[in-house]
């Protein structure tokens, strides 16, 4: 018998035997730690063992108003954006996180893969920041020590109080990336295709477990955002069309898309 076949075939019949005999051999199933910051919004009533929000379960919110302007062939993306932000946990908030995921373009900045030339951009340049009708220098955002400005501080003079919201205003731009090697989650697809994410800065998540969030993006771990509503607007030449994912509402770009063909013509247009 071949020594892998009797190995695998021996190491099998351990097992069985194992889980035959478990009880009988003392084994006990094993407890998963749970952290002390879990514990504690368990015991507040936000969370439970069970995986279900717990009675005083509770989620912040944001709507974001984003106008944003692409300009091919030239990769750079301007964007203005209004965000009211809704503190409905029982915390006093005395700063603001906001996530600048582009920023991971930086060069220098910590990623988890590797990357080419063309992914580097400058990440967002943030020309202006206001907070209700008070203008603020974006100099003023805080980086955390050892992180890599995908996300930054904005302190506030007059603390956020539970129930309370404020609006925040902010205009930016950066240069879409245009890597060839790596596969980058966006940036120029070839001469006549954008493909745009991350392209606002957003609210952090403030939760009842963590608090703010503070997790820097790396280009391989996935999102945690708010439940927010979004209203787009989206300027580009008169040759471009946009795609993106959300439900159509104006009745007559969804007739054009009903009538597009495979080979890209159109059939049918609504009047």
């Amino acid at each position: 018998m071949p020594f892998f076949s009797h190995f695998f075939r021996n190491a099998a019949a351990g097992l069985i035997a194992a889980c035959c005999l478990g009880p009988a051999s003392g084994l006990e199933a094993q407890s998963i730690p749970v952290s002390h910051a879990f514990k504690t919004a368990e015991a507040r009533g936000t969370r439970s063992q069970t995986g279900l929000p717990g009675k005083n379960y509770w989620q912040n919110q944001a709507s974001y108003d984003i106008r944003l302007r692409v300009h091919p062939p030239d990769r750079l993306i301007t964007g203005t954006e209004r965000i009211v932000y809704r503190n409905l946990s029982p915390d006093t908030l005395r700063e603001i996180h906001l996530k600048l995921i582009q920023n991971a373009h930086r060069p220098g900045a910590h990623r988890d893969q590797p990357v080419d030339s063309g992914y580097f951009n400058q990440g967002f340049h943030l020309h202006s920041l206001t907070l209700g009708k008070t203008g603020i220098d974006p100099a003023r955002l805080v980086t955390a020590p050892g992180h890599n400005r995908t996300w930054e501080i904005l302190p506030l003079s007059n603390p956020l109080a539970p129930g309370d919201s404020i609006l925040l205003g902010i205009s930016w731009d950066y240069t879409l990336s245009d890597s060839k090697t790596t596969e980058p989650r966006d940036g120029v697809v070839d001469s006549t295709t954008f493909f745009l994410a991350y392209f606002y800065p957003r609210v952090d998540v403030y939760d009842d477990v963590e608090g703010w969030n503070g997790q820097d993006f790396t280009e391989l771990q996935e999102f945690y955002n708010d439940f927010s509503s979004y209203r787009v607007s989206v300027t580009v030449p008169d040759s471009y069309i946009v795609w993106a994912t959300g439900n159509l509402l104006d009745r007559r770009i969804t007739g054009l898309l009903a009538g597009l063909q495979a080979d890209g013509s159109i059939h049918r247009i609504m009047d």
